[in-house]
């Protein structure tokens, strides 16, 4: 995969070959080295976050998408029209395989404790 990233020449095909990494990476093991690839990524992009964000960051982060919304109704949202650039969307693409990434993190982790209170191995009752 080092390989084939240096030979990516645009952030399209760079974000192609951060999704595959990430799914590569997408064991509660190797968790922590998707999100670094991920985070590269996006700082290759002149984003810059945190791979533990403080709750100071993360309000800012919600005020800016409260000052960007305004006063708009999600009606207005809808109407919106759809992202067409090739880059952004490529971005959105590792944004989306970040957060499928950290819900199978999670889930993973909540099964884990399942498993404790119940004993390693005893059956999970829906």
């Amino acid at each position: 995969m080092v390989a084939l990233s240096a030979r990516a020449t645009n952030s399209v095909e760079r974000s192609s070959i951060v999704c595959l990494l990430i799914a590569v990476y997408s064991t509660p093991d190797e968790a922590s080295r998707a999100v670094a690839v991920g985070l590269e990524y996006l700082r290759e992009l002149e984003i810059e976050w945190s791979p533990h964000p403080t709750a100071a960051e993360v309000r800012r982060e919600q005020d800016g998408i409260s000052s960007q919304l305004g006063v708009r109704g999600i009606e207005e949202l809808v109407d919106l029209p759809l992202m067409r650039d090739a880059a952004s969307l490529a971005t959105l693409d590792v944004l989306t395989m970040s957060r499928c990434l950290i819900v199978s993190v999670c889930l993973s982790l909540e099964l884990d404790q399942v498993a404790d209170r119940r004993g390693r191995g005893a059956p999970l009752q829906v």
